[in-house]
């Protein structure tokens, strides 16, 4: 081992034990355990913890260089990959791959192992993504070929760039990149491609857009060819119409929410409803709990709450509450409403003053029941 890997690896033992002391596994990832770091690069390291919570990253300077932390569970490292395997990148996955051990609790070859196989398996865009690149390409080459006003070509120039460099990756299946990292990977992939697109663009910036024209059409024709007329984004395809019934759907939520927002505040005449969020983090920075819910009018209710088991006998409970209580009054609200059911805690609530309005008998299941409160905030 190098000195300088040495320092590396020792400043990451001082960051892990003071930060993150209950480390099963701790990994020297990027430039510094690729041996290719700069004077200013900094330290990017994965820690594995027990638990069931939530990844967290946090920024923070050690002996003058900024340190990267990616704090995770078993299960959040997963969770992690798919979302940035939906972005078409496999940045968290590529450290667990070939990051260094400085700690190992015997599951570090492991993790290794799984995240090698993630990123043999590479992206898998969506027809629509891929159709949607396409357009976007089409569009900024017809851009660039009308430019005549400097700066928006060099603008332009780069932006087929990337583009180009994207679609050719995800329409061969491969992962993306950000900044220098995309150029590696297509470089990597495509070197003959990559030189065109850089060869192009400095021609492009110099007045020429001739070679950077070339090679994006080069990209749209391996992709599909050019998508102009006859695109279309955000509606139904001929022949889709009618029912689908699938699992959680995150942009349906958001369409739904934003229409009834809109069809309940003109009913009502009261057009002021808002979020409600609590949260709650440990010295770590990992969460401890949380609460969200909503205020409208005169009445605000809590959705979901929730507190880590270690922390439950701490008194957070109580306090997360009532500052969601103070600020619901503080929004002009009179009463909360919330539920819970027979196995969470509708003891807790009766303590704090809130009465039992209702029950539904049978859920979950039955001998269960999810219980339906009120508190009077004006007292």
């Amino acid at each position: 081992m190098s000195r300088v890997a040495a320092d590396f690896i020792a400043s990451v033992r001082e960051v892990v034990a003071e930060h993150v002391p209950g480390a099963r596994v701790v990994l020297l990832a990027g430039s510094a355990a690729a041996g290719t770091a700069g004077a200013t690069s900094d330290l990017d390291v994965v820690v594995l913890v027990d638990g069931a919570g939530p990844g967290w990253r946090r920024t923070l300077t050690h002996g003058g260089r900024l340190v990267e932390l990616f704090v995770h569970t078993e299960n959040s490292v997963s969770e992690w990959w798919e979302r940035d395997a939906a972005r078409g990148r496999c940045t968290l996955a590529h450290m667990c791959a070939t990051g260094v051990p400085v700690l190992d609790d015997g599951s570090a070859a492991d993790l290794r192992r799984r995240a090698e196989r993630f990123i043999a398996d590479g992206p898998s865009p969506s027809d629509e993504d891929l159709e949607l690149r396409r357009y976007q390409l089409t569009a900024s080459l017809d851009d660039l070929a009308d430019a005549t006003i400097d700066l928006e070509r060099d603008v332009v120039a780069v932006t087929v760039v990337v583009q180009a460099g994207e679609l050719a990756l995800l329409a061969e299946r491969r992962w993306l990149g950000e900044g220098k990292w995309l150029a590696r990977q297509l470089a990597g992939a495509r070197p003959d491609l990559a030189e065109q697109l850089q060869r192009g663009h400095r021609a492009a910036v110099q007045g020429d857009p001739a070679v950077l024209l070339d090679a994006g059409r080069r990209v749209l024709d391996l992709a599909g060819g050019p998508l102009a007329d006859g695109h279309v984004r955000g509606l139904p395809r001929p022949g889709t119409a009618g029912l689908a019934v699938g699992g959680a759907d995150a942009e349906l939520d958001a369409a739904l929410t934003a229409e009834l927002t809109v069809f309940n505040e003109a009913a009502a005449g009261v057009r002021d409803q808002r979020e409600l969020t609590v949260r709650v983090r440990d010295d770590d920075g990992a969460l401890v709990g949380g609460l969200s819910g909503w205020t409208w009018g005169t009445c605000a209710g809590v959705g979901m709450f929730w507190i880590r088991e270690d922390a439950r006998r701490g008194g957070w409970g109580s306090r997360m509450l009532a500052v969601a209580e103070q600020e619901a009054v503080a929004r002009g609200c009179e009463q909360m409403v919330l539920s819970s059911f027979t196995f969470q805690a509708p003891d807790f609530y009766r303590r704090r003053g809130y009465t039992e309005t209702g029950r539904t008998e049978g859920l979950p299941v039955a001998g269960m029941a999810d219980v339906h409160f009120r508190k009077d905030l004006r007292s």
